[in-house]
């Protein structure tokens, strides 16, 4: 491109000096036309426009530049290129004052690392960032990452926002709420927060993920799954701690309860501190501290009634399983069975 507008592109190259600041636009096209509008010259480019301005490269069918607007009109397969990235678009309002690019219709782009598609976007060069919306989809560029939403904001060094519908994938784990945003160390979920990997599942009214750490708050719960098994987690707040991406222990804090449905049977557990400790997606033990309490109620053909109390419960799951319980401190229980001999 830069090539062809110094080769004059066919037909002519008009550069404007702005002022006393010496800035210089390049313009080329297979023709030209220069006419007076209200608010000033308006010069008109057709069949291939091209343009530059510092850095910055714009191509398109045809353009116009409005001297009194100070600005530059493209239509037709329009590309914008930047050090920063790049943005195709059917129209695109180039602000050059304000270093300022808007487009719309079918805009996509890719902008520090970030693929991107919307109906709509400006792109603010001198400040940074890029503002996004209608039908929002972004993908960063390894593939590992993307995410959709009705509007977007993406800054310098990770930091930006999606709203609206957002939604969040990363390795097999999906994030969705009203707004995701992040500052480029941390990010947070707000309204009606959903987040899915695997055989579990959470919601809560916000989530904050830091450093391989994720807290939810705002009336948290969580759910497993082991085949006919499914295990409601609860709590005031809830931690996530992960391991390259897996799920390794969960800390539920404040009413904290643990339970446990199946064909075999029930188990209830609570206390101020639970910790459910995970291996491939599965709870293989479990700790309750402060006023332990635990109820395990079995079905069939010999029903029975289990509860224990103390000051900490040791639970070991093998699939899903229950198969050792030891309680310390103050230990008290009852048992109740109901078969027949």
């Amino acid at each position: 491109m830069v090539d062809a507008l110094r080769k004059g592109a066919g037909a002519c190259t008009l550069a404007l000096l702005c002022g006393a600041s010496g800035r210089v636009f390049n313009f080329s096209a297979g023709r030209t036309e220069v006419r007076r509008e209200e608010g000033g010259w308006v010069k008109v480019f057709e069949d291939g426009f091209c343009a530059t301005d510092g850095t910055v490269l714009l191509s398109a069918k045809r353009g116009a530049y409005r001297e009194g607007q100070a600005e530059v009109v493209l239509e037709g397969e329009v590309v914008v290129e930047d050090t920063a990235g790049s943005l195709r678009a059917g129209k695109v309002v180039y602000r050059m004052d304000e270093e300022v690019v808007e487009a719309s219709g079918r805009v996509s782009g890719l902008y520090r690392g970030w693929k991107f598609r919307a109906e709509k976007a400006k792109y603010f060069r001198r400040e940074g960032y890029v503002v996004a919306g209608g039908g929002v989809v972004l993908e960063d560029t390894s593939g590992e990452v993307s995410a959709r939403a009705l509007r977007g904001r993406y800054e310098l060094e990770g930091r930006g926002y999606i709203e609206g519908e957002a939604v969040l994938t990363r390795t097999g784990a999906m994030l969705s709420a009203d707004r995701i945003s992040s500052d480029g160390r941390s990010m947070v979920a707000e309204g009606e927060v959903l987040i899915k990997k695997g055989n579990m599942e959470a919601t809560c009214g916000r989530a904050e993920y830091r450093e391989g750490k994720m807290l939810l708050v705002a009336g948290p719960s969580g759910s497993i799954s082991e085949g006919e098994i499914e295990s409601t987690l609860k709590g005031d707040t809830i931690e996530v701690f992960l391991r390259d991406s897996e799920v390794e222990r969960l800390v539920l804090f404040g009413g904290a309860k643990l339970i446990s449905q199946g064909p075999k049977g029930s188990n209830f557990l609570s206390g101020r501190k639970i910790e459910v400790f995970i291996e491939g997606n599965e709870p293989k033990r479990v700790l309750v501290l402060g006023n332990a309490v635990g109820v395990y109620e079995a079905k069939g053909k010999n029903p029975s009634l289990n509860t224990v109390t103390g000051d900490r419960m040791e639970v070991v799951l093998s699939e899903g399983e229950v198969v050792r319980v030891g309680v310390a401190g103050g230990v008290e229980g009852t048992y109740r069975w109901r078969g027949k001999l």
